[in-house]
């Protein structure tokens, strides 16, 4: 493997975990209010 395919795919699977940590932040919110909706409901 040359040093640039070597490059572009460490840039590849850290794009991958970026976008997967914003995602997770993202949701967190609206698993949030998931939560208490669920609380609510139940009570």
């Amino acid at each position: 493997m040359s040093s640039s395919q070597q490059r572009f795919s460490l840039q590849f699977s850290f794009g991958l975990t970026v976008n997967r940590i914003r995602l997770e932040r993202e949701a967190e919110p609206v698993r949030m209010m998931l939560l208490q909706l669920k609380i609510r409901s139940e009570d």
